[in-house]
């Protein structure tokens, strides 16, 4: 359940540029439009965004970098940041039920339908 419209996801991978941070933007529904009581169109349901890793902007010091390197492949997410951003100042709630990154190929999660599967 999100109070905002804005969501900003930071990965900060380990590569050879210590200031390297991955920024990639989510505009969102707000589900929850009070801190006190449940939305009463969504009855408080959570909603699914999914962000995949190549819409990612690699930045630094705050300043998107001039040769862009994507984000998929064979790297190293040493941690996730989340901010959330409506411009309104005041008491919010979010809650969070799951984040996870996953391979999504062509509007499909792969493996989902693998009772195996470790996710």
């Amino acid at each position: 359940r999100v109070p905002s419209k804005v969501d900003i996801i930071c990965a900060k991978a380990i590569t050879c540029f210590p200031d390297d941070l991955y920024r990639g933007y989510i505009e969102s529904p707000a589900t929850h439009k009070d801190a006190s009581t449940i939305c009463p169109q969504t009855g408080g349901d959570f909603e699914t965004l999914v962000l995949p890793f190549t819409d990612f902007v690699l930045t630094a010091a705050g300043r998107e970098r001039e040769v862009q390197r994507i984000l998929d492949g064979n790297i190293v997410i040493e941690h996730l940041g989340l901010t959330l951003a409506d411009g309104i100042d005041g008491d919010f709630q979010f809650d969070l039920a799951r984040i996870r990154a996953i391979n999504f190929y062509d509007g499909q999660i792969l493996g989902e339908d693998d009772e195996d599967a470790p996710y």
